[in-house]
């Protein structure tokens, strides 16, 4: 989806709706921003979510994620004794309350991580810390930018992010009318938008982490595919 594209059709709808083409052309960029924003911060839309690589250091105590990530899913390695095991993330103040000195512990297989932020970049601090460069999987959602909205979202969405620029083009009694407008093509998107079950960001959006069936988790979980 392009940018000028998305701009042309907002100015063009506005003017199809009796706007004055001078009055509006200020205001056209912003709307666009504003309304991508609100579009992107909508739903768990799948198309903002990425799936990136890891390496779990050898005796690195801390990991920066993607310079793209706003929020992590789900980490899982990918060496070949345990391909697709789910580390396990806490929220930082058990992981603190729990491993006080995580880099003091002797280095083996990452099991648990904690993700905090620095200066706006995501890092994860693993514990135990991992003996060896061991490659993970990391699927996490994007950070909303201009430049990621448009190279992220498909062209079938692009009727229903024009809606959510109209309704932020809109001020009185045509703002409320476009709101309704807009939950109407919320919802349709949220349609076609639907979260594939077997897909594993579906999953961890739902907050159900698979394990895999050869993981300790699977095992001790007495075959439960699922975590709740």
């Amino acid at each position: 989806m392009e940018k000028t594209e998305l701009e042309k059709a907002l100015k063009n709808t506005l003017i199809a709706s009796g706007k004055d083409a001078n009055i509006i052309q200020p205001g056209i960029e912003a709307w666009v921003r504003l309304g991508t924003k609100l579009f992107w911060g909508a739903r768990p839309w799948t198309f903002t979510f990425k799936t990136g690589t890891l390496t779990l250091g050898d005796g690195d105590s801390t990991i920066n994620c993607p310079s793209d990530c706003a929020a992590v899913v789900g980490v899982s390695r990918l060496t070949d004794n345990d391909y697709g095991w789910n580390l396990v993330p806490l929220p930082p103040r058990e992981f603190d309350a729990r491993f006080p000195y995580p880099g003091a512990a002797p280095e083996s297989q990452t099991v648990f991580y904690k993700v905090e932020s620095d200066d706006g970049t995501k890092k994860i601090t693993p514990y135990p810390v991992s003996a060896s460069d061991d490659t993970a999987s990391i699927v996490y959602k994007v950070a909303y930018s201009e430049n990621a909205f448009f190279r992220l979202a498909p062209d079938v969405m692009e009727p229903y992010i024009l809606s959510a620029c109209l309704y932020q083009a809109m001020v009185g009694q045509d703002r409320m009318s476009q709101f309704n407008e807009w939950r109407r093509a919320l919802n349709e998107a949220k349609q076609i938008d639907r979260l594939d079950e077997n897909n594993f960001v579906g999953r961890s959006i739902n907050f159900r982490t698979p394990w895999a069936r050869d993981s300790w988790q699977f095992l001790l979980s007495g075959g439960n595919y699922y975590a709740s």
